[in-house]
């Protein structure tokens, strides 16, 4: 997803804050779900809400029921600085929180997560320089990625006040 997208999305992660509220419940009541789920927007996100009684009046929501959205990022390239591994958001039944969740959060009788996607490091980066020439646009717009992962970190992914976890808690940073 571009930035000038995620900026009229309300996902700019520039900003450094919560997307709009509003919007957010807006879609939630539109679509009638109470978890948003997407993938490869090149940088991870994660944002959970809580509506009020009068906002769930407003956007035809259950009030009181946590709501969350989610992505993963980026699967086959590092998603934080200084980390090696994809992330893949795990959603199951199991209220249990996986052993390798990075961050998450319990929706109803759904349990959220980011999980890593390990993968061998110096293969992909050899398969990858194999593949495109250092003037290439691909080298240019990925291989520092790739290398040191994107200027991000989880806090700025994580969005979560911890509304919709089980016990209340802060999920794990």
């Amino acid at each position: 997803m571009t930035r000038k997208l995620r900026r009229q999305l309300g996902f700019d992660v520039e900003v450094h804050e919560r997307s709009g509220r509003e919007r957010l419940l807006s879609w939630f009541g539109q679509m009638e779900v109470r978890a948003i789920l997407s993938t490869h927007s090149c940088l991870a996100f994660a944002q959970d809400l809580l509506p009020s009684e009068r906002e769930a009046s407003v956007h035809g929501l259950i009030g009181g029921a946590p709501l969350a959205v989610f992505n993963n990022g980026s699967a086959g390239m590092p998603n934080f600085a200084g980390e090696r591994c994809g992330l893949m958001t795990r959603v199951s039944a199991d209220e249990d929180v996986p052993a390798d969740s990075i961050y998450g959060v319990q929706v109803g009788p759904l349990r959220i997560d980011a999980v890593p996607v390990l993968y061998d490091h110096e293969a992909w980066w050899h398969t990858f320089r194999k593949a495109w020439p250092v003037d290439s646009a691909a080298a240019l717009s990925y291989a520092d990625r790739i290398d040191r992962g994107p200027n991000y970190t989880r806090a700025m992914a994580m969005r979560l006040t911890g509304s919709g976890c089980r016990d209340g808690r802060r999920p794990m940073a």
